[in-house]
């Protein structure tokens, strides 16, 4: 085999190994609530997986009951009817790929919640594992390709150890899905676009199409078209125009097809589908001390106290929540030469779709909130440049240091990282860099420690049952949609076992119950909860690095009866 085909083992043999890694520690911790209490606890039941994976279920077990059928147009028109249970607020290729992994992951590993609920999140987070896997793997092998097996094996390696990109490859959500996907469209162009003459008409067609499968997970795939535009026209001038049009084409036709539910009525579901994402309920972000809203809105007067989302949030999320390490890396491989000339055209590509997303989030038009998580399309893209520094530091190492030196430099390096990962496991959204001094400096920055409930995992669980009466009820707060507590009770074989009853809590609820369950979302953490808070006792509490992730609170009763 050639040493420059890009299937040449050098290229791809160290990210497969850093993916397999990577998949077989996150696939083995991804149980929310004991259905696997031998194996490591994974976080807990997050906010918006539950329709995630029930939709998944749905459509996979929808295709599957029609078999060859479901290529009939008509059958696939029923199975996408919303008057038949589907839900057509996000698309359907990232909920289908977590509804494919529940269903074989089953037959592999039945459990008890399963059988008792017709669906488990632990079952549907071995899809996110394996699109995680993918999407190591990826990154390295065309790293490689375009520079060097090292830029590519230090790539793979700063994805897998970028704790928010890992924790949300823990969580049966569309986020991981749809990084490998956008990655998969952006690194089409970056290694096909960039040769010394124009893309093929076939070429550009073929990135369309994968640009329509980025657009097939999440809202996210669809802005990949305006930075390739751009730069596209900058790069090839009027050449650009047809290949351009091509790919524009190919991607809606793709998202077209690909989507039924369109069908029925293109612009109308289609501006139905847009509309939904700008027209959404009014999120509470914590951010510098301080509560915000991701956006105004005049027809809820109890919000107007409330400021917008600085426009500097982004920026700064993003710069806090890489290893800080890897930031330095980052910056020395958008400067370094001998790795080709400085922003060669694959790295234009990449950087310009790197951080589009977050220039547009930048805007105060446009919502953002729970962390990074809407702009996480940003990480694998930013781990090739990373990758860069990478194979630039190494080589350095490699002529000055010695083979004694690059154990010391890797080894306090690599486990200061791992250290830092090991210690907020499974609570990986939490994680901030040294930066702002860890979680517990970010804390005292007035940065939010926690947003989706994942701190409310399996082991915590577990002390939460050691600590009340069979049969307890337990006031959950915040509640921020009204599945929220079903799906917390039915994914806890923990909760079940024990027949805890979860109900909403609000602080001036004329009976509440005598313990309350809180994760630390301080957005949503109003100045009477947390007053009501501070006169309950702490039964058990959850904490990294001092700061409190979780709790379970009894109440005074004596202040529930003078509240009345």
């Amino acid at each position: 085999m050639k040493l420059n085909s890009r299937f040449h083992p050098q290229f791809w043999l160290g990210p497969l190994l850093l993916a397999v890694l990577a998949g077989t520690l996150i696939g083995v911790a991804v149980d929310p609530g004991g259905d696997l209490p031998n194996w490591p606890s994974g976080p807990g039941v997050t906010l918006d997986e539950s329709f995630n994976v029930q939709q998944g279920v749905y459509l996979k077990r929808g295709i599957a009951t029609y078999g060859w059928g479901a290529l009939d147009p008509a059958s696939l028109q029923e199975i996408y009817n919303t008057e038949n249970g589907y839900l057509p607020d996000h698309p359907p290729l990232g909920r289908l790929w977590l509804g494919v992994a529940h269903d074989f992951a089953v037959d592999v590993l039945p459990t008890e919640t399963v059988e008792r609920t017709g669906w488990s999140l632990l079952h549907a987070r071995f899809g996110s594992a394996v699109a995680f896997a993918l999407t190591v793997l990826l990154i390295g092998w065309v790293a490689a390709y375009l520079y060097n097996p090292a830029t590519g094996f230090f790539s793979s390696l700063a994805l897998v150890m970028m704790p928010r990109v890992v924790g949300h490859a823990h969580l049966a959500s569309l986020e991981t899905v749809t990084n490998l996907f956008y990655t998969i469209a952006v690194l089409s162009v970056a290694a096909c676009w960039t040769k010394s003459q124009p893309p093929t008409r076939k070429v550009a067609i073929f990135c369309g199409v994968l640009w329509g499968l980025a657009m097939l997970t999440k809202i996210q795939g669809l802005l990949i078209m305006v930075p390739v535009g751009i730069w596209g026209l900058c790069y090839w001038r009027q050449r650009s125009v047809i290949p351009g049009a091509l790919f524009g084409v190919a991607g809606f036709v793709t998202l077209f097809i690909c989507w039924p539910w369109l069908w029925s009525a293109p612009l109308d579901h289609l501006q139905e589908y847009l509309g939904r994402t700008t027209d959404r309920s009014i999120n509470k972000v914590f951010y510098l001390s301080k509560t915000y809203i991701d956006h105004a809105d005049a027809s809820i007067p109890e919000l107007a106290e409330y400021p917008v989302v600085p426009w500097h949030y982004p920026l700064l999320m993003f710069a806090v929540t890489v290893p800080l390490g890897f930031q330095f890396l980052g910056l020395l491989g958008l400067k370094v030469k001998p790795l080709g000339r400085m922003f060669d055209a694959p790295l234009q590509v990449i950087l310009a779709c790197a951080f589009f997303p977050v220039a547009l989030f930048c805007l105060p038009s446009v919502s953002v909130y729970d962390g990074v998580r809407l702009f996480l399309t940003v990480y694998p893209l930013w781990a090739i440049v990373i990758g860069r520094g990478g194979a630039v530091a190494w080589a350095w190492l490699s002529e000055r240091a010695g083979l004694f030196g690059i154990i010391v430099w890797l080894t306090a390096f690599l486990g200061a990282q791992l250290t830092s990962m090991f210690v907020l496991h499974p609570c990986l959204l939490s994680y901030y860099n040294l930066g702002v001094l860890s979680l517990r400096g970010a804390d005292d920055l007035g940065f939010e420690p926690t947003y989706w409930g994942d701190s409310l995992h399996r082991e915590f669980q577990e002390e939460v049952v050691k600590s009340v009466p069979k049969g307890t009820q337990i006031g959950l707060v915040p509640v921020l949609h009204q599945y929220q507590l079903l799906s917390l009770a039915s994914q806890s074989k923990v909760f079940h076992d024990h027949q805890i009853e979860i109900v909403p809590f609000d602080p001036n609820m004329p009976d509440p119950p005598d313990y309350v369950m809180t994760f630390y979302r301080k957005a949503d953490h109003s100045a009477e909860l947390t007053q009501r808070l501070e006169e309950a006792e702490i039964v058990v509490e959850y904490r990294r690095q001092v700061v409190l992730l979780s709790a379970l609170f009894k109440l005074d009763s004596s202040v529930a009866l003078d509240s009345r």
